[in-house]
Formats: structure tokens, C-alpha cells, sequence
């Protein structure tokens, strides 16, 4: 059975996190070693929630949500993986403050992109895969 207590906490965290990374791309200096604090809490954060999802998220909803659950569990794989590939190679390209600084514009590029996607997917988790486990456990 899933934690969504946890999972949704999870997810406020790292809808937090998105925040203040956008907060900081509005700024005109944003500050780099704050960034790169942001980005490595980030992607502990996500690798965490990525992992609970792995192991308690999926396999109920392809065990016991039924057909529709199979169906949104296979399409939330398909969708995380791309999604994972993605903020793996953004967390690679923007590693280091120098390497913000150098391309600021295309940090902001890359961001924006990035964490758009993230609070789209927390988003959907909320409005359509969390209400079907609480109907399934209730």
C-alpha cells in the first residue's frame, strides 16, 4: 500500500524546491552557489520520491486499481523515464555556479523547461493517481 501521506509530502517539497530555483531565474544576479544547493537538494529529493514510487506507487496501480490503473501506470513509467533522462542531463549540464554563470540564459532556458515539467507531473499525480488509490484504500 502506498504512503501518500509521505508521497504528497514528498511532492510539496519538491514543488518548493521548483520555487525557489524559478525565484532565482527572476532574479538579475541569481546567486550560483544557492543555486547549485537548490539542484543538489533537488535531485536527492527527486531520487528519493522516484524510489518510493518504484517500489510501493506502480505496483499498486498495476495490482489493484484495475484496468485503469494498469493503463495510467504504464503511461506514468513511459513518461517518468523521459522525464528522469531529462533532469538527469539538466543536473549534469548545470552542476557548477562557473558553469550557470557562463550560460546564464541558456540555465534559464533549461530551468524554466525542466521545472515546468516537474510541477506538471506533480500535478497530474495529484489530480488523477492520487484520488484513485484513496478510492482504492478507502
Amino acid at each position: 500500500m502506498p504512503d501518500l501521506k509521505l508521497l504528497k509530502s514528498q511532492h510539496q517539497e519538491l514543488a518548493d524546491l521548483c520555487k525557489r530555483i524559478q525565484a532565482q531565474l527572476d532574479l538579475s544576479e541569481p546567486q550560483g552557489d544557492y543555486i547549485c544547493a537548490l539542484l543538489s537538494t533537488l535531485a536527492i529529493k527527486l531520487q528519493n520520491h522516484l524510489a518510493l514510487e518504484d517500489s510501493g506507487l506502480y505496483p499498486f496501480l498495476k495490482q489493484h486499481a484495475g484496468p485503469k490503473g494498469r493503463r495510467l501506470q504504464e503511461s506514468l513509467n513511459e513518461e517518468m523515464a523521459c522525464l528522469r533522462k531529462a533532469v538527469e542531463e539538466y543536473l549534469d549540464q548545470w552542476h557548477s555556479k562557473e558553469r550557470i554563470a557562463g550560460d546564464l540564459d541558456g540555465f534559464r532556458q533549461a530551468s524554466s523547461f525542466i521545472l515546468e515539467a516537474l510541477v506538471r507531473r506533480i500535478e497530474h499525480e495529484a489530480m488523477e493517481v492520487f484520488p484513485l488509490i484513496e478510492n482504492k484504500q478507502g
